[in-house]
C-alpha cells in the first residue's frame, strides 16, 4: 500500500502521521507544500519532494499519484486516522481483493459520514479534478467495494474551518471565471457561501 499526503505542517505533525500508519503503509508519498524542511524524515520507505503551491489541492495529489508505484494506493490527508487495530486487518483484506480495484471507506468529519473512494490500483491511472472540493476521475469501468474500516478526518477548530472555507469561496469564484457554468463549482460555492452567511 503507497500513502500519499499533502502537507504545509510541522516536522512534528508529519513525523506523528507517518509512525500512526506505519503498519499500513509500504511506502509513504508526501508532498511539502509548506516552507518548513521534512529532509530528515526521507527514508526507504518515506519520500519526500517539495512542491510549489499553486492553490490546486488535485494538482498535488495527482503529482503524488504519478509517483506511487503499482499496486494499491491510497490517497489521504495530514490529519486523517484510522483505528491502530484496524490497519492491519484492512491490508490483509486488501491483500484478498482479486477484481476488486477501487476500495470505499466510510469517512467521519464534524459528526457527518460520507462513504468515499479511498483506496485503489494504480494501474488505473485515476486523477483528481477541481483545485478545492476536489472529484476522483472515475473510468467509466471499474470494481468497486466497500469496506468498513473507518476513517476519521479531522476535527479542525471553527476558526480553522472558516478561514479555509473563505480561501476556498476565492479560488472557485477563480475558477468560475474561466468556466461560469461548472455545476459542480457552483455547488460548492453556493454551500461554501450559504456556510459563512449562518
Amino acid at each position: 500500500v503507497s500513502i500519499c499526503v499533502i502537507t504545509n505542517n510541522s516536522l512534528q505533525k508529519v513525523q506523528d502521521f507517518c509512525q500512526h500508519f506505519d503498519a499500513l503503509a509500504d511506502q509513504i508519498f508526501i508532498a511539502n507544500t509548506g516552507k518548513e524542511n521534512l529532509q530528515q524524515l526521507q527514508s526507504k520507505k518515506i519520500q519526500i519532494t517539495n512542491f510549489p503551491w499553486s492553490d490546486d489541492f488535485s494538482a498535488a495529489r495527482n503529482f503524488l499519484l504519478g509517483k506511487a508505484p503499482n499496486g494499491w494506493v491510497m490517497m489521504l490527508d495530514i490529519d486523517n486516522t484510522i483505528k491502530q487495530a484496524e490497519q492491519l486487518q484492512l491490508k490483509a483484506d486488501l491483500n484478498t481483493l482479486k477484481d476488486e480495484n477501487v476500495v470505499f471507506l466510510p469517512c467521519k468529519f464534524r459528526n457527518k459520514q460520507s462513504l468515499e473512494p479511498k483506496i485503489w490500483q494504480a494501474e488505473l491511472n485515476l486523477r483528481y479534478k477541481y483545485p478545492v472540493h476536489e472529484q476522483l476521475q472515475e473510468p467509466a469501468k471499474y470494481k468497486k467495494i466497500e469496506l468498513n474500516y473507518q476513517i476519521d478526518l479531522g476535527n479542525s477548530s471553527k476558526d480553522h474551518y472558516i478561514a479555509s472555507r473563505k480561501y476556498y469561496v476565492k479560488i472557485m469564484e477563480r475558477y468560475l471565471l474561466s468556466d461560469p457554468h461548472d455545476h459542480r463549482m457552483q455547488h460548492y460555492l453556493k454551500s461554501d457561501l450559504n456556510f459563512l452567511q449562518t
